[in-house]
């Protein structure tokens, strides 16, 4: 990592405007006054400092892996600040948007505009689902995940007439190392060279499969795909991501909106749980509790209580028994517990000394959709009877039917 410094505004008191993004976000800003010392970044503050111009720079951005350093004046009494931010990693990633028409390199803005609008929330939704086996974790987002899903747009181009956004993104190994030193927390995490992309990718891959059994999604990011049948339904055909690695590439299309809204109709519902366990992994950076049951078998906690998880640590290697929020997948077994209470195990507890199940849900909607060609029962039934039949042979043509 190198270091860059420019004065900041120039002689001139104009500023030069670049593209929106080019200001690090306020929560990875910190403020080092004059006098060395170093102090988190008041957001007020700093959007005095920038006049509300965030994204405007003087020259070019610095290199990726530089330090970006810019000395500003609040006011003209006002002591000199340094705002630092560290450029990240980072790789490219795209997506490439098909439609009947409208797209190319001079795509409508009514059919790029949501994508692009909702790419932040969507990538957040699946950072969060990789590393927490939650897409909508209560609280504050800690930094690191936050930096793991910071998506910038650098443009677009056209391609056979399609449109391709791209993106750039950091890889987790360069804004999360942290997450990766407890790698037992997941046995199918994301890994370092991975990017928010890749997780994304395998969820909408597990959610075409219909896997009912995954953890690459949840309730929470289903219905986050479930908000692109707007998209496909104003020109555009599919998403896909063709620069991801190719074992978690997926797409975006009619059919896997379709399966995720089949598959949150047979989610169970989430209840209150109690489980009994020896208390194995404590992943403080990450607020996760990893619980050994029985033999082998272990159940995820996601820590929500108004302690911290640190204070958690007395019951390390012990047996303890967890309440909260039971999150199911559709398959029935248990994906997470919301954890928001943890207490010495008594004997009283080892009747809940095992994992539990939801049940599961029938998808009635489904149930009644025809398959092409099929004809109803209401159809299958007129015309095959002649109106003079007996009581025997109505009831014998309701059987045939059945």
């Amino acid at each position: 990592m190198s270091n860059s410094q420019t004065t900041w505004p120039p002689e001139s008191s104009a500023f030069h405007r670049r593209g929106p993004g080019t200001f690090p976000p306020l929560e990875s800003i910190t403020l080092q006054m004059a006098t060395g010392g170093t102090e988190p970044a008041d957001d007020d503050l700093v959007e005095r400092a920038l006049g509300g111009e965030r994204d405007a720079f003087e020259g070019d951005l610095p290199p990726v892996s530089a330090l970006r350093q810019c000395a500003l004046h609040l006011v003209p009494t006002c002591a000199m600040l340094t705002v630092e931010r560290q450029v990240l990693n980072a790789v490219e990633r795209s997506f490439r948007i098909a439609g009947p028409e409208g797209l190319g390199s001079r795509p409508r803005p009514e059919l790029i505009g949501p994508v692009l609008s909702g790419i932040e929330g969507t990538l957040l939704d699946a950072v969060r689902m990789g590393f927490l086996h939650s897409s909508r974790a209560r609280g504050r987002v800690s930094a690191s995940l936050r930096a793991a899903a910071d998506v910038r747009f650098l443009g677009h181009t056209g391609d056979d007439g399609a449109t391709l956004l791209h993106f750039e993104v950091p890889t987790f190994g360069s804004v999360a190392a942290e997450l990766f030193q407890q790698r037992l927390l997941w046995d199918d995490g994301p890994r370092p060279d991975e990017t928010a992309f890749e997780l994304f990718g395998a969820a909408l891959h597990d959610v075409a499969v219909r896997r009912a059994d995954s953890s690459s999604f949840d309730p929470g990011l289903l219905r986050r795909i479930r908000t692109y049948r707007l998209v496909l339904t104003r020109g555009v055909e599919r998403i896909t991501m063709p620069d991801t690695l190719a074992a978690r590439r997926g797409q975006i299309d009619a059919e896997v909106v379709v399966a995720a809204s089949e598959l949150y109709a047979v989610t169970p519902p989430s209840r209150r749980v109690r489980v009994t366990g020896r208390l194995d992994v404590m992943g403080a950076s990450q607020g996760v509790l990893k619980l050994e049951v029985k033999p082998g078998e272990f159940v995820t906690a996601l820590w929500e209580g108004d302690a911290p998880v640190e204070s958690l640590r007395e019951f390390f290697n012990r047996d303890v028994v967890v309440e909260g929020i039971g999150v199911f997948r559709p398959s029935g077994s248990l994906l997470r517990i919301d954890a928001d209470a943890v207490a010495p195990a008594t004997s009283q507890d080892e009747f809940f000394r095992g994992i539990p199940t939801g049940a599961v849900q029938r998808d009635y909607h489904k149930l009644a959709r025809l398959k092409p060609g099929e004809k109803s029962v209401y159809e299958q039934l007129r015309g095959s009877l002649a109106g003079d039949e007996s009581d025997e042979e109505f009831e014998a043509a309701l059987a045939a039917l059945r």
